[in-house]
């Protein structure tokens, strides 16, 4: 049974703990859960031990659990492979489910014929691969991007600030056309004149994707042709998926800081001197309505990891709201505040010429409830679940507290005597995209801005982020 024991420590140990980082307490909690796990292995393999089909069937079960830890099947197969799975089952997760299960069936076909020798092959092949995952540490918390390098800085006494908001559509736009949604227009606008900002309300995009409207945006380029492989390129770091490799726009100030989160990493310039990228092993402070729990960190370390299993189990306890998720927008939303008390660091700092902050708030999965707080359960059917109308309500209110938020802090700005030197800019990358082929939808973006000493004014006229982004925030 010694064999058996091996076969199902290194098919359950979780290679992502030593990988990951948490407070010591839940390490403590892991090194109790697999304890109990050993010992309720150890019962099970002396009550199965004469029932042979159960015997086979269990150790297909530990087999299954050992592929998935060692191969990472939901990111290294499902995901890369969605154009082939999403027409037959609508759902990674039930693609997920369709690997888990076919792997299971071949592992009880080779238990069943080949017995101990095939067990032997594929524990072999476990093993392999599990020593590699421990000495590989492409997945380590460590390549997450976070520097701060050179302390000789010149005092700035004009700083600028970027908020690049994610996914905000903008004025008038298809999400404005509802009650909530000309409430959000009508504080925009009262936002713009308490904090004399110019408000631009008829601005689009020319893209709904991130990376090609950002990387033109950066780089002055008005051109509408598809080409952001020329500042752009996909990364290998397992924590970003687009690098910038020009920037035109950071080429311009000598001390940059940065926050940014997993899509796009903007901090290989050299003007960069400081990045922060959102982290959710080291993120404290998050905001009411959150769980921050040992649940909610371990599961969802588990889905991060890749396994299809984890993926599954995090969908499941999303669902049922016993957990709230980090990725994609849903840790940064929650941890908007902390990012703002950040920034005002930064400025207080006077240290950097530009703080560009690019924030996933308004981005979906949707996150706030009408009281701001944080509500996991507005993430739940963000993408396919709910009809457009819910879909438009919840991007509302995502919309409307991040006014809300950004108008707070500005005021605490203004209490330190903080804000009067500031040039701020807050736009978005492209509209909400809750309807499809739709510009006022696809297209329509936020665009603010404030340089010291100016006064509030409406622009109205039509025009694009790419052609106004550089004169307002350069020259």
């Amino acid at each position: 049974m010694l064999g058996y024991n091996a076969l199902f420590f290194f098919s359950i140990f979780p290679i992502w703990i030593i990988k990951f980082k948490f407070p010591l307490n839940d390490y403590i909690f892991i090194g109790l859960v697999i304890l109990l796990l050993l010992f309720v292995n150890y019962l099970l393999l002396n009550l199965l031990k004469n029932k042979k089909k159960l015997f086979n069937t269990y150790i297909a079960v530990i087999l299954t659990i050992g592929v998935d830890n060692s191969f990472s099947l939901h990111n290294d197969i499902v995901l890369p492979n969605k154009e082939f799975f999403l027409p037959i089952f609508n759902n990674v997760y039930f693609s997920s489910l369709f690997i888990i299960f076919t792997i299971f069936l071949i592992n009880f076909l080779i238990c069943r014929k080949l017995q101990n020798k095939g067990i032997t092959i594929v524990f072999s092949l476990i093993f392999s691969i599990f020593i590699f995952n421990t000495i590989d540490n492409s997945k380590s918390y460590k390549n997450i991007n976070n520097f701060t390098k050179g302390e000789n800085f010149l005092e700035v006494k004009n700083p600028k600030i970027v908020f690049l908001l994610d996914e905000m559509g903008g004025l008038n736009s298809h999400e404005s056309n509802s009650e909530l949604g000309q409430k959000f227009d009508k504080m925009a606008i009262e936002f713009a004149k308490k904090h004399e900002f110019i408000i631009y309300t008829n601005v689009y995009s020319n893209f709904p994707q991130s990376i090609r409207s950002i990387s033109k945006l950066l780089n002055q380029d008005v051109s509408k042709t598809i080409n952001e492989k020329d500042y752009s390129e996909l990364s290998r770091n397992f924590y970003t998926e687009h690098n910038i490799t020009k920037n035109k726009l950071f080429d311009s100030f000598d001390s940059i800081s940065v926050f940014q989160g997993m899509h796009i990493n903007y901090c290989k310039n050299n003007n960069v001197k400081k990045c922060e990228q959102f982290n959710q092993f080291l993120q404290t402070n998050y905001m009411k309505g959150f769980k921050d729990t040992f649940l909610t960190r371990i599961v969802n370390a588990w889905k991060l990891y890749g396994t299809s299993i984890g993926a599954i189990t995090w969908r499941i306890l999303i669902q049922i709201e016993l957990i709230d998720a980090f990725e994609k927008s849903s840790g940064e939303k929650a941890a908007f505040l902390n990012l703002l008390h950040k920034i005002k660091k930064d400025i207080n700092s006077k240290k950097y010429g530009l703080i560009f902050a690019h924030s996933m708030i308004t981005h979906r999965p949707f996150g706030y409830d009408v009281n701001c707080n944080y509500s996991g359960a507005n993430a739940i059917g963000s993408y396919g679940l709910i009809n457009e109308k819910e879909k438009i309500r919840r991007h509302n209110l995502d919309r409307i507290c991040a006014i809300k938020f950004l108008d707070k802090f500005f005021d605490e700005l203004k209490n330190i005597n903080a804000y009067k030197n500031l040039d701020i800019l807050i736009l978005s990358d492209h509209g909400a995209r809750i309807r499809e082929n739709n510009p006022e939808s696809m297209l329509k973006s936020i665009f603010l801005h404030r340089k010291k000493n100016s006064s509030y004014s409406e622009i109205k006229e039509k025009n694009t982020t790419q052609k106004i982004f550089f004169e307002k925030i350069v020259n």
